[in-house]
């Protein structure tokens, strides 16, 4: 009698437990997707670039761009040439230009052009700026910035990963965020401890952010990410605190902005 009981009962136990997991799932479910890191994109200067001009040698970049606005940012630094922007898709030259008069004024300010493409867009457009100086005897000193929206806030030509050696450290300086908000990544591999200091920048110096100073990622942690509120440039300092020997912490640093 008793065993029929038990027999009955069973097909209530495994509906109450089945019914408890799909909460239990669900919660998790609903828990992740509320506290997941959603990435905004901010203008970011991408490529940029410096020097001098003549007549016979006109500067060319080139590069890749894919969607949103394109801004091209040039300055006349020196010089007295006769200069004109142009500026190719696909080999296709457009319409629009930047036009430098001759002469020594129009210096230090700059003049920009910006192209509009859809948000969306998936194909990758091969684009090239060409600055040509049109005055054969003068010089036309420049530079150049390409601006376009990137959720990574990684600085033009910065360093991002090396090897650090024990009780040496390395820094790693990350652009703005435009949401006052970002999430940096720190990746180690070796079997080694590190520690990591994040500052924001302060005039012509920097501070420590509060609760950033010295925190300790052990030799099992292989990542480590951080969501700090700030506007400004931040920088990454990273420290191989092994005491001695030759076991060296392979580190990668990113930075993203946060909605």
């Amino acid at each position: 009698m008793i065993a029929k009981n038990r027999n009955k009962q069973a097909p209530i136990l495994c509906h109450f437990i089945l019914v408890l997991a799909m909460v239990f799932t669900s919660t998790n479910a609903a828990q992740a997707q509320k506290y997941a890191v959603s990435y905004a994109e901010c203008p970011q200067v991408f490529k940029e670039r410096s020097g001098r001009v003549m007549a016979a040698a006109p500067a060319k970049v080139r590069f890749e761009f894919t969607k949103g606005p394109l801004t091209v940012r040039v300055k006349k630094t020196s010089g007295r040439a006769r200069t004109q922007v142009i500026f190719f898709e696909d080999n296709q030259q457009k319409s629009r230009t930047i036009d430098f008069p001759s002469g020594k004024g129009n210096t230090n300010s700059w003049r920009t052009i910006t192209f509009n493409y859809p948000a969306n867009s998936n194909a990758v457009k091969n684009m090239r700026v060409e600055i040509i100086n049109q005055s054969v005897g003068h010089t036309f000193g420049y530079e150049l910035e390409l601006i376009g929206n990137n959720k990574s806030l990684q600085k033009t030509n910065g360093n991002y990963s090396g090897n650090i050696r024990p009780q040496q450290g390395s820094d790693f300086v990350l652009n703005r965020s435009c949401t006052g908000s970002a999430e940096i990544v720190i990746k180690k591999s070796g079997f080694v401890d590190i520690a990591y200091w994040i500052y924001e920048k302060n005039g012509s110096g920097w501070r420590i952010i509060p609760g950033k100073e010295g925190v300790l990622m052990d030799r099992r942690t292989t990542e480590k990410k951080e969501t700090i509120q700030s506007n400004r440039q931040t920088k990454v300092r990273i420290r191989n605190v092994e005491p001695r020997g030759n076991q060296r912490a392979s580190i990668t640093v990113r930075g993203f902005a946060v909605n």
